[in-house]
């Protein structure tokens, strides 16, 4: 799941300063450092005049020793001509091989090379007629070669040796052989030639060395962007997932591996169905919408139970390239939302509370002294009674919204769940006036959990409770069940009954403070049950259900707990 998985998270690296500039008096050429001799960039461009060499060789070959008669090659001298071939081609197969081992080094490898060009080439023209024949032009390839793979002097230094070998050529044909037809002119524009392409390779070969610099530092500036990104991606809070269109996970940061349940250290799973079903068949849902849907409806949290955590994503369609998945911990904005109510409905009534209580109580006596009036009749009675099962109602809600602002320390402790429980049926039986016939248990004796004890009593009284008064039936039956969740290894107590159930509709709601279906309820049992297991690290959910009613309690795994080890 990383890609790309996992960055070295390392600092990003400086860029490369640019090249300075040249010096006055650098004959108007741009500076830049020569190369590094020995650099695989240098040793490929001089495998690939190697390789020009051999092409040379081999088509004076076939044109000298496969062409018609007469011919300009070696027309001077034949038996010079070709030795002279023969030879070049032997020293350019040696170079050949020696660039491959790259044996000796680069620089000694060079000057070799072109000296055995300038050499070979002045001879080959020589033995041909002289500088009339165009062969020496030859020579303009190996002194822009060089000029291009060594952007200094050098190249200058070549190009010099170069016009003075076929200056020479010509000398020494008019003084020692005692021709008349040399050319010094032509001899001389070669020369010049030499010199001139010499200047532009240097020119060219130092551009473009100082763009590969730039380009260089580019580079690096987009790697160190990478870098930057990489790392605010992977500390982000929220979980980000890139998925391709073959449901094929490309990037997903360390939160969303930690909501998704995915070990850091362990392998990243291929697919988005492998990492999380639910989350997948939601993003298929919700491809399968028309595009103009797509961006104005996105689903709903995900409270399925294979999920760790109640998980809000937010899909992103990125064209043919997949789609961006952001996914948050709704239970956890959820929390964020009703500690914002919790605060309000606090500092409301701090203000409040005394100033409803006093009139209340003494509503509420004088309902009861007027109901203990001999001279009342029936009608009267039932009024009075009214009046004080309403104060009854008024008092009730005040002391739950009461004990909404006061948050008591939490203590938790270890559970032993099975013995737990049945302690607990036997005093809710005994409370309530209830048949321990209408509970079950059905807990492994080694299971366990962390919460405060009187949180859990408080929470699982009023499930037990509202399963009595809204089940609906006779024989109605409670289940109490634990088990470990297999994806995620937490623990949970399910509390499951065979009543008339949860409308869909109700289903969205019962959570939310002061909603009720009923007249005789509050509507904060059931909010405050969930706020005691958040508060506790555990989370409280209505799950779907068949048959009558089930609530689950997801304890918080033991490194979860605060003040455990």
């Amino acid at each position: 799941m990383s890609r790309a998985g996992d960055q070295s998270g390392g600092p990003p690296r400086a860029p490369t300063p640019p090249p300075a500039q040249a010096a006055a008096g650098d004959m108007g050429i741009p500076h830049a450092r020569p190369l590094a001799a020995g650099g695989a960039d240098n040793w490929h461009s001089l495998w690939l005049l190697n390789v020009y060499r051999l092409f040379l060789n081999f088509s004076l070959l076939a044109m000298f020793f496969l062409g018609s008669k007469p011919q300009m090659l070696g027309s001077r001298d034949p038996q010079l001509f070709s030795y002279a071939l023969l030879g070049y081609l032997l020293a350019s197969l040696i170079f050949a091989s020696l660039v491959q081992v790259q044996r000796p080094r680069f620089d000694t490898q060079l000057y070799l090379q072109v000296y055995l060009d300038i050499i070979a080439l002045v001879v080959l023209m020589h033995s041909s007629g002289g500088v009339d024949t165009g062969l020496g032009m030859l020579l303009v390839a190996t002194v822009a070669g060089t000029g291009l793979i060594r952007a200094d002097r050098f190249a200058l230094l070549f190009a010099a040796l170069g016009s003075l070998a076929v200056l020479g050529e010509q000398l020494y044909t008019q003084l020692r052989l005692g021709y008349d037809e040399t050319d010094f002119m032509q001899a001389g524009l070669l020369g010049a030639t030499l010199f001139a392409t010499a200047l532009l390779a240097l020119v060219l070969a130092r551009r473009s060395e100082a763009i590969e610099v730039v380009a260089q530092q580019r580079a690096i500036d987009l790697e160190n962007l990478a870098e930057l990104n990489e790392q605010v991606i992977q500390q982000m809070d929220a979980g980000l997932l890139f998925v391709d269109p073959t449901g094929r996970i490309r990037l997903a940061n360390g939160s969303a591996r930690e909501l998704l349940g995915v070990p850091s250290d362990g392998p990243p799973p291929r697919t988005l169905a492998d990492a999380c079903e639910p989350l997948a068949e939601s993003l298929s849902r919700w491809q399968g919408l028309p595009a103009p849907q797509q961006a104005a409806q996105q689903p709903g949290p995900l409270g399925d139970p294979r999920l760790r955590v109640e998980l809000k994503p937010s899909f992103t369609a990125l064209g043919d390239q997949g789609t961006l998945i952001h996914i948050e911990d709704h239970s956890f904005i959820r929390q964020q939302l009703q500690q914002l109510k919790l605060a309000s409905i606090g500092r409301l009534t701090a203000s409040i509370a005394h100033e409803i209580r006093n009139p209340l109580g003494a509503i509420s006596h004088a309902a009861q002294l007027i109901d203990e009036s001999p001279e009342l009749n029936f009608a009267d009675k039932r009024l009075t009674g009214i009046v004080l099962d309403n104060c009854r109602r008024m008092n009730a809600i005040i002391e739950d919204v009461l004990q909404l602002s006061r948050r008591e320390k939490v203590e938790q402790s270890q559970i032993e769940l099975r013995a737990w429980l049945t302690r607990f049926i036997r005093e809710f039986c005994a409370t309530e006036g209830a048949e321990q016939q209408h509970f079950s248990i059905d807990a492994p004796a080694e299971l366990r959990a962390y919460m405060d004890p009187n949180h859990l009593n408080q929470v699982l009284w009023n499930l037990c409770s509202n399963a009595l008064r809204h089940g609906g039936r006779d024989d109605l039956h409670i289940l109490l069940r634990t088990e470990r969740l297999p994806r995620s290894g937490q623990i949970a107590l399910d509390v499951l009954d065979n009543g008339v159930g949860i409308g869909a509709e109700q289903a969205e709601e019962i959570f939310e403070p002061f909603v009720t279906f009923s007249h005789e309820g509050t509507g904060l049992g059931l909010y405050i049950a969930r706020e005691l297991c958040e508060f506790n690290s555990a989370a409280l959910r209505l799950m779907p259900s068949q048959r009558g009613t089930h609530f689950r309690i997801t304890f918080a795994p033991p490194q979860e707990v605060p003040g455990e080890p």
